[in-house]
């Protein structure tokens, strides 16, 4: 008993299988409507829906028989896959590749076989519609067309099936997206909240800070002017100069700790701007007499 040579596209042809999800599961009413109309439009006591696998045919619907599946090598259905039409065995018998099949010599005792091939879109045999008989015969034309027509029903439901299953996995990864979503906003929401906090600490923190160096810094600014008042009531003006630079260092140093926590309320989008006026020949000459004592120091000039 010759087995059926292997497709050239076996391996895209159990790739294709393999992807319908559909090996050894659970019968379902929609399959087995069609092998049973299969049976009565043809006449045959026995229909199958047969899945070629690797070594075996299962059979996803049966009807007149109770085997779930048989050996690949002794499968009439290995023959079908290859070619494209009906392949029909009017009598087992006399066919020198099945007259000594198991299948043929005892139960289910096959006579007659067609079967219609399991093409998927991509022109790929997966398996047949065949129906079988006890006894020689032949198929009509129309009874070809319609177990032809049946066959690309059972496709379109394996097809409906794969779809099926393909959305609900993506329903499912939608879930998966959403439920990750919504735990990065939960997080993003408490990052939001840690950052809220740190921010009213951090202006918090630089507004005692503030209070911290402008007591000592008023108090700085505040002598300098008692003594340059002091020291024009002593007629010592030569000491002016000096005290009007410490005077005019502190000023500036109080403008820059003003700006540090403007800075802050920036980053905290609480920033107010408001115009202001000021003397630009009075700023140049603050800034010349605070650089001063540097610049004499490092032996520098400024223009």
């Amino acid at each position: 008993m010759p087995a059926a040579p292997l497709p050239d596209n076996e391996s895209d042809r159990l790739a294709a299988l393999r992807q319908y999800y559909i090996l050894d599961t659970q019968a379902e009413q929609d399959f087995d409507d069609l092998t049973e109309l299969a049976a009565h439009i043809c006449g045959t006591p026995i229909a199958l829906v047969s899945l070629v696998d690797t070594d075996r045919q299962w059979f996803k619907s049966r009807f007149g028989i109770e085997a779930a599946e048989t050996p690949r090598d002794q499968a009439f259905c290995g023959y079908a896959i290859l070619q494209d039409g009906v392949f029909e065995v009017p009598d087992a018998t006399k066919d020198q590749r099945f007259q000594d099949n198991p299948l043929v010599l005892t139960d289910p005792n096959i006579r007659f076989y067609a079967g219609s091939p399991l093409t998927n879109p991509k022109g790929l045999p997966v398996g047949t519609l065949c129906v079988i008989d006890r006894v020689p015969r032949t198929l009509t034309d129309e009874k070809r067309k319609a177990l032809a027509a049946l066959g690309r029903q059972v496709v379109a439901q394996l097809e409906l099936r794969k779809n099926l299953a393909a959305l609900a996995n993506t329903v499912e990864d939608l879930e998966g997206a959403r439920t990750r979503l919504a735990e990065t906003n939960q997080e993003l929401a408490l990052k939001s909240d840690e950052a809220e906090r740190a921010s009213h600490s951090k202006i918090s923190l630089l507004a005692n800070m503030r209070h911290e160096l402008l007591t000592p810094l008023y108090s700085i600014i505040g002598y300098s002017e008692m003594l340059e008042e002091e020291v024009e009531d002593m007629g010592q003006d030569s000491l002016l100069p000096d005290l009007q630079k410490i005077r005019g260092a502190g000023k500036h140093l109080l403008e820059l700790i003003n700006d540090i926590l403007d800075l802050s309320k920036i980053e905290a989008g609480k920033m107010t701007v408001y115009p202001e006026r000021f003397e630009l020949p009075v700023l140049i000459e603050e800034v010349c007499a605070t650089s001063a004592p540097l610049l004499e120091k490092n032996h520098n000039a400024l223009s």
